[in-house]
Order: C-alpha cells, then structure tokens, then sequence
C-alpha cells in the first residue's frame, strides 16, 4: 500500500491505501480517477492518465525539462515547461516539488509525495 498526496494552489488532496505495483524501477499506480506510472531513476517520469487526459513529464532536479499535455477529446496536445525545486527518492518514499508552465503560462508550482507503507 502507498499513499499519495497532492499540493497545488488550490490545496491539498490525499489518497490513502492506495496498491502499487513495482516492477524493477516503475512504480504504477491507480486512484479513483487517474492512472499512474512512474519511472524512477536519477530523473523521474511521471505519466498520468485519465479519460480526459494524458500528461507526460519529466522532473530533473536543477534542471529544466519538458512534457506533454493532451485533452483527448480535443485531439490537442500542450507542450509542458516544468522547473523541478526538489527531488527527493528514498526506497520508502518519492517527493517532488515543482513549477509547472503550459507553454509559456505558469499554472503554479505543485508537489507530489508518495509513501510506501510497506
């Protein structure tokens, strides 16, 4: 089990006793509405994905690093500016910190923080 716990602007949103799958470094995920992979090295790739829509971002600390952004239904695709503050992986835990740009507009700076509990 893991937990899952999202800060933006608006907040926080949690998802407890969440179950994973980990296979070598992919860790894969899924909430009420999301589906979740990350890939975890040196560098993490996070690729969500819903009905709407599919992100893909790439978070690399101290640098920056891009991603994309597609709403399905609009057959539209974003480029995606990501600023990665911090990243810290432990084998118990992933935290993120980051600033997100939709082309050149800032949406806001974001965290992401998985927990593994077991």
């Amino acid at each position: 089990m893991l937990d899952l716990f999202i800060k933006n602007n608006d907040g926080l949103t949690e998802f407890k006793g969440i179950n994973y799958t980990k296979k070598g470094n992919k860790l894969s995920f899924n909430t009420d509405e999301d589906n979740y992979e990350f890939i975890i090295d040196k560098t993490i790739k996070m690729n969500k994905e819903n009905k709407e829509s599919k992100i893909s971002i790439l978070f690399d600390k101290d640098n920056k690093s891009n991603g994309l952004y597609e709403i399905k239904e609009m057959n539209t695709t974003f480029n995606l500016n990501i600023i990665t503050n911090s990243l810290e992986i432990t084998e118990k835990s992933v935290i993120i910190d980051y600033g997100l740009y939709i082309e050149s507009e800032y949406t806001g700076n974001f965290e992401i923080k998985i927990i593994i509990k077991e």
